[in-house]
């Protein structure tokens, strides 16, 4: 066995050690348990494991190698090879991610009484919270961030997210445990629907105080997607998980991302530009929390894979942002997400209600949801780079908003709050290199 092996398989039997002395009441996400319980019961996942982390080293190492830099910019160490991972270095701004995948999702509603049975706003919202997260452009992106790291703070990710379909089952199912159950019709869940190309989500009573939990790349395809607790989906909600963050987070392990502190007392995320953790961070910790691992280093406790309150998680790192484009790059193990499919339709149905939406080539204007409380995502192709104008018209043809913002040449995505226009439909208008193109809009408070 060669030695990148060696080191690859130690790094998978390290996170099955776990971090056992975690207060079980407080723990937010069951990820690490669910993957410690797939290996247990299938060896051929940890060898799946290990090549995909071969994959995703390999996808870093040429991306370096293209960037001619040797390493992100701004690294400065790195926990993936047991240094202190302070992001200290220098090395400028981020370039954008090559390539920019869109991802289809589906969305099972698993509902055993009426609060349960979450509505398409809700879904709306989740959905506009993931494009915002991972295009960086949520309105608290980079705050409480030591200035040690301002280096490594990831700008767009080059992932974002189209609803394909709502799937809304009643279950007698009162509370579901991290045994899948809710991936099976046969055990009052609903059955994964093309895990290949599509995102399934899982949203549904979980007991336990989980908040939620998502397969890492590599296992079975019949329950391959993301669970989300129904108090903590969408923003609807109250308390400290209401800002649609546990989807995030989930996502995150989805696309391969570990937990920061590497589910272990400074243990290994495999990401070398975040620091190393004592444990988890819960709660909306001191600006200055440091662990020390190696240091003292301030911990990066406002990462979204780490366990504080949504309000107070809003950045993925440089080097996580390679992480999840190795994945679904050619080769890797969610190469069939993201594809460009010339037409998909939106297919919503839930009770009495049946929306059937067309969704445009993503080379073309989109803006979404069509039907929303404020927030609107603006995806669209641009030839150059330049300055695009998005201008919102009422049914009296006045413009009410207007949005001036620089684009790059290829694939954008923008989010906007529209939450000062009163009830009605608007007309959107988005005017880009001589080009115009429009899109109704409706806005229910």
């Amino acid at each position: 066995m060669d030695a990148m092996r060696k080191f690859l398989l130690s790094l998978v039997f390290l996170s099955i050690l776990g971090y056992s002395d975690l207060d079980a009441q407080q723990r937010k996400c069951a990820a690490n348990d669910v993957m410690e319980r797939q290996i247990s019961m299938n060896p051929g996942f940890a060898k799946r494991m290990i090549a995909i982390e071969k994959q995703t080293q390999e996808f870093i190492a040429a991306k370096r190698a293209n960037l001619n830099k040797g390493k992100p910019p701004g690294t400065g160490g790195g926990n993936g090879n047991g240094g202190g991972g302070n992001g200290g270095g220098g090395g400028g701004e981020t370039p954008p991610p090559a390539v920019n995948y869109n991802i289809d999702v589906i969305v099972h509603v698993l509902y055993n009484n009426t609060s349960q049975n979450i509505d398409l706003t809700e879904i709306n919202e989740q959905i506009a919270v993931l494009n915002a997260d991972f295009a960086a452009s949520n309105s608290d992106h980079g705050s409480y961030l030591d200035p040690t790291y301002s280096n490594v703070l990831s700008q767009e990710t080059g992932v974002s997210f189209t609803l394909k379909e709502v799937k809304t089952v009643s279950t007698n199912v009162t509370a579901f445990s991290t045994n899948d159950a809710m991936k099976f019709s046969s055990s009052g869940g609903s059955n994964v629907v093309d895990p290949a190309n599509t995102l399934n989500i899982w949203v549904c009573n979980l007991g336990g105080g989980i908040l939620g939990y998502a397969q890492f790349p590599g296992g079975n395809s019949q329950t391959d997607g993301v669970v989300v607790h129904y108090t903590a989906f969408g923003k609807n909600n109250s308390g400290p998980y209401n800002l649609g963050r546990t989807a995030t987070h989930e996502v995150g392990h989805y696309l391969n991302l570990r937990h920061i502190w590497g589910d272990r007392r400074c243990g290994n995320d495999m990401v070398d530009d975040t620091p190393l953790h004592d444990g988890p961070n819960y709660g909306c910790p001191q600006r200055t929390t440091t662990s020390n691992c190696k240091g003292p280093v301030t911990e990066m406790w406002m990462n979204y894979m780490d366990y504080t309150d949504d309000a107070c998680m809003n950045m993925f790192s440089v080097g996580q942002v390679d992480r999840m484009q190795a994945v679904l790059a050619t080769g890797g193990a969610r190469a069939g997400l993201g594809g460009t499919s010339s037409t998909r339709q939106l297919q919503v149905k839930r009770n009495d209600i049946n929306l059937n939406e067309s969704v445009p080539n993503k080379k073309a204007f989109q803006l979404y949801p069509s039907l929303t409380t404020g927030t609107i995502n603006v995806q669209y192709f641009s030839v150059k780079s330049n300055v695009a104008e998005l201008s919102i018209y009422n049914s009296a043809g006045i413009m009410v908003a207007k949005k001036r913002f620089a684009v790059v040449e290829g694939y954008n995505s923008k989010s906007f709050e529209l939450n000062n226009l009163t009830n009605g439909v608007y007309i959107a208008r988005l005017s880009n290199n001589g080009d115009v193109q429009t899109q109704k809009l409706v806005i229910q408070h």
